[in-house]
């Protein structure tokens, strides 16, 4: 993938994050995208491992 293909899905993985959030978690920010990024990465590292 090119760099703008990699940045672009970053940055959409993270509005997403932001809005779920926003929406549904209400922690601050930082914290919430920091909580759910975790889990989606220990989820894709459970993923892999199967």
């Amino acid at each position: 993938m090119k760099l703008f293909n990699i940045l672009a899905i970053l940055i959409t993985l993270s509005a997403g994050f932001s809005y779920i959030n926003h929406r549904f978690i209400r922690l601050p920010t930082t914290i919430g995208l920091m909580a759910i990024s975790l889990l989606v990465s220990l989820g894709l590292i459970a993923l892999g491992a199967l």
